[in-house]
């Protein structure tokens, strides 16, 4: 009987539904790391908007396809970045929350605070869209509720919101666009 081989690389998460890359991430052992993903999305669905989607599939009976994206590249850490950044580019719903590598993820405050930083210039994009301008209000709005919950102390004001808002945004990655990344 011989050892199953190991892959290791860069792999994608895909939605099975739409078929769009949902996650990048990085693994010595793919196999191995798609199946902890699914293992333990109930422990982690509270923190990381992956595990919330990833709920959400295997909730209606689906589960994300594993694609094999780039097989051992010599330098793993920059090649993990290069194929999140490059499924951004490619206005994939990519909900890794960190930008790849061994780069250490922002808190979901952070994350809020620096959505918001650079909005200006995205409402400006959709102000031909009044749906899309709506929704863009709205996010700012629920930001800043965020913000004023965290300074407040009211942590588990803060943390009821935040759970609904990345659940939202697991459920529907179209309609909340940037919200994905909290």
């Amino acid at each position: 009987m011989t050892a199953k081989k190991k892959i290791s690389g860069i792999y994608g998460l895909v939605d099975p539904g739409t078929n769009e890359v949902r996650y990048i991430g990085q693994s010595l052992d793919i196999e191995s790391r798609y199946k902890q993903h699914v293992r333990y999305r109930k422990e982690s669905a509270k923190h990381y908007p992956i595990y919330c989607w990833i709920d959400s599939l295997l909730a209606n009976g689906l589960a994300p396809r594993l694609i094999v994206i780039e097989h051992a590249p010599v330098d793993i850490d920059k090649a993990e970045i290069y194929w999140i950044a490059y499924y951004k580019d490619k206005s994939c719903n990519i909900l890794n929350i960190a930008k790849g590598g061994s780069h250490i993820p922002m808190s979901a405050i952070q994350r809020v605070s620096n959505g918001i930083s650079g909005s200006a210039s995205r409402l400006k994009n959709h102000e031909e869209n009044p749906a899309a301008k709506r929704i863009w209000q709205i996010k700012k709005q629920m930001s800043s509720t965020l913000r004023m919950f965290h300074s407040r102390g009211m942590y588990f004001h803060e943390y009821k919101l935040r759970l609904k808002m990345k659940c939202l945004a697991a459920y529907t990655p179209k309609l909340c666009g940037d919200w994905s990344v909290l």
